[in-house]
């Protein structure tokens, strides 16, 4: 087994179902190749894509507001890898763009 793209650490270039480690993030193709002395070789491509994880996501820390103004400003981490969505989870609401890192919670809205 050759890694032809990418990068791993295969543990037994000799088994058929050796194991890779250290994969690269992204696509990480390898070869397995079967030869037979003087009458030649066959090889085959496996690709193992590797995908980063989200950023930890962190929503801010909690509040207590006034019944005069019943909004809230959200404070979510901007996420590194992956996109960050609120969602309503307790209540009833209206969250006019879920994908905004600050968004202001109105009183019509609930978290």
């Amino acid at each position: 087994m050759v890694i032809s793209s990418g990068s791993g650490t295969i543990t037994n270039s000799l088994s058929p179902t050796s194991s890779v480690t250290a994969l690269g993030v992204g696509t990480n193709i390898f070869d397995w190749t079967i030869s037979s002395g003087t009458c030649g070789s066959t090889s085959s491509s496996v690709t193992i894509q590797v995908n980063q994880l989200p950023t930890p996501s962190l929503a801010g820390p909690s509040q207590t507001v006034c019944s005069t103004f019943p909004g809230a400003t959200m404070a979510g981490n901007p996420p590194a890898v992956g996109i960050g969505v609120w969602t309503v989870v307790s209540g009833s609401g209206v969250i006019t763009n879920h994908f905004y890192q600050t968004h202001q919670l109105m009183e019509w809205e609930s978290v």
